[in-house]
């Protein structure tokens, strides 16, 4: 069976966005740091009068996120220990304006099945995420989260060949 030029023009499209997505959080992969607890900072008086940012914990296991399912807007501090076997990473996606949790579930489900984007797939704007995560590192980043839904998913490849969020690592918040 051969793909139509729509059907590949779509797989192109998640493949390029996801890879693009994927390259700039494995550069962003350098702040990660293995768990560690009571580790001294050193900070200058200037950086210690800032307000804290918001901590959300992204708990990454094999094929499953453990996170809140709402986190506030404004500079959010995401801190994502991979307790898995595999590597992870936690590809934040803000959702159109419309797009509901259920309609990205679903969508990410038909995507799944049958290979086919959802209508609104173009307009998901790229919000960020953790970088790959190896198991037993936790990663950390800060990001400036506007008011909206989000959904979040791993693009890292299983050894099955398929990607995590195919096994089911996606979510939303």
């Amino acid at each position: 069976m051969t793909d139509s030029p729509a059907s590949s023009l779509s797989s192109w499209k998640l493949s390029s966005r996801v890879c693009l997505l994927l390259a700039f959080l494995v550069v962003g992969a350098c702040a990660q740091s293995p768990d560690t607890e009571g580790e001294a900072s050193a900070e200058s008086p200037a950086a210690s009068s800032q307000p804290e940012p918001y901590v959300v914990e992204i708990h990454q296991a094999d094929y499953a996120f453990s996170m809140p399912g709402e986190i506030p807007s404004g500079w959010i501090t995401f801190r994502a220990p991979n307790v898995g076997d595999e590597h992870h990473v936690a590809v934040f996606l803000r959702l159109p304006e419309g797009v509901s949790r259920t309609d990205w579930h679903e969508g990410v489900a038909a995507l799944n099945a049958t290979g086919d984007l959802p209508e609104w797939w173009d307009q998901l704007g790229d919000a960020g995420g953790t970088g790959a995560v190896a198991p037993g590192i936790t990663a950390q980043t800060t990001i400036n989260m506007e008011p909206g839904l989000y959904g979040v998913l791993c693009g890292v490849i299983a050894p099955d060949g398929t990607s995590h969020w195919a096994h089911g690592m996606q979510a939303s918040f």
